[in-house]
């Protein structure tokens, strides 16, 4: 069992298996449950952590805090630039497409945790890439 706590974007992950997630629900707002391709729970996401579950025992233990600098997710850029959460997984895409590596995500339940440097890339992408959808490497 593995258990991470990023406290720069509050989420907890709980993660009961090393397999693949195959499917993911929220089951109730803020806990998404990762199941393996048999139905087992192998993973738990909290958001919001710190208002959801007590955290006390977790954040003693340096083991299980995430310290990642600034972070951000699809959600918190795509507030920021003012669009929607769609227009940034769309630009994600089409950066991962070029072979630009952008985000980082344990898996497809899980959210895109984005650097700082990530976030300017995006940015910089979308600058270069203003209309429509954004463009792949290939209509380039």
């Amino acid at each position: 069992m593995q258990v991470k706590y990023y406290s720069e974007v509050d989420m907890l992950n709980i993660d009961f298996s090393a397999a693949p997630g195959a499917d993911s629900e929220e089951v109730t707002e803020g806990f998404v449950f990762t199941y393996d391709a048999q139905g087992c729970v192998v993973g738990i996401e909290v958001d919001q952590a710190s208002k959801r579950v007590c955290l006390k025992e977790i954040e003693k233990n340096d083991a299980y805090v995430v310290t990642m600098g600034e972070v951000s997710t699809v959600s918190t850029l795509a507030a920021e630039l003012g669009v929607g959460e769609r227009s940034i997984q769309k630009t994600i895409q089409a950066m991962r497409a070029a072979r630009i590596e952008v985000g980082q995500q344990e898996s497809p339940a899980h959210p895109i945790l984005l650097t700082e440097a990530d976030v300017l890339a995006v940015k910089q992408w979308r600058e270069q890439h203003p209309r429509g959808r954004p463009r792949l490497a290939a209509e380039g």
